[in-house]
């Protein structure tokens, strides 16, 4: 067996609810489906493996969630204390909740995601402006993680997030009938200019463009780089301004 044969590529969704993370190891006896305990850069996480390679394949894209190891197979006491992670999670959503009252805030702010880690030591707190136009009071971060710190005695992380953050933490289907891209391979968001579609001969109709962030969709950025390199081809040329507009 060749050096290429010797390592797995596995992809782990965390915490059920995240991106899916490429990992490398030495092949085991781990399959698609198994929960596993991982050792991440924020700490200890569960996650189930999604897909799986054997082959070499690596990922340069930058992740903020990085998985320095596999601890173990999630056992019987494992899949309790994730069972229990999810119960406080919905404890700590009306907590949170209610100190977004206290402080006035929740006609502005609403919390769309928080995730408690499997250490049950961390809290991460994704929030969102109710309308991101027309409300443009800052929000008080430290305040709220100084409040709840005190409160639940936990290691708390407040970030807020735009729609297409949104999008991207709570997940859902496009109307090509997939998964949203940024839930599933997209690891970090860019931006996406009308000018993509025009390059693209695309009619401009905000409504068709736009995906469930109520943003330009990110699929419009993909075929880009050949539609420039197509523009300096004088065939290329000749064809597109027969063409009618698509969509």
């Amino acid at each position: 067996m060749n050096n290429k044969d010797n390592c797995a590529y596995y992809g782990i969704n965390l915490n059920q609810k995240e991106i899916y993370i490429p990992y490398f190891r030495h092949l085991t006896d781990l399959k698609v489906g198994d929960l596993l305990i991982v050792e991440t850069n924020r700490g200890q996480e569960f996650g189930s493996i999604v897909y799986y390679y054997n082959c070499c394949r690596n990922s340069k894209r930058q992740k903020d969630v990085q998985i320095k190891k596999v601890i173990r197979k999630a056992n019987e006491e494992d899949l309790a204390t994730i069972k229990k992670c999810h119960e406080l999670e919905k404890e700590y959503k009306l907590i949170i909740n209610n100190l977004l009252n206290k402080l006035k805030l929740a006609s502005e702010v609403k919390t769309c995601k928080i995730e408690l880690l499997f250490d049950q030591k961390t809290l991460y707190i994704f929030l969102k402006r109710i309308n991101e136009k027309q409300n443009r009071k800052k929000i008080p971060i430290k305040e709220i993680i100084n409040e709840l710190r005190k409160e639940l005695q936990l290691n708390v992380f407040v970030e807020e997030i735009s729609e297409r953050n949104f999008a991207q933490k709570i997940g859902g289907m496009g109307v090509c009938g997939y998964p949203l891209c940024c839930k599933t391979f997209i690891n970090k968001l860019g931006s996406i200019s009308i000018k993509f579609a025009r390059e693209q001969n695309l009619s401009i109709n905000l409504q068709k463009l736009s995906g469930q962030c109520s943003k330009l969709k990110c699929c419009i950025k993909y075929e880009k780089e050949n539609y420039e390199e197509g523009k300096l081809d004088p065939e290329f040329l000749k064809h597109s301004d027969d063409e009618e507009p698509l969509l």
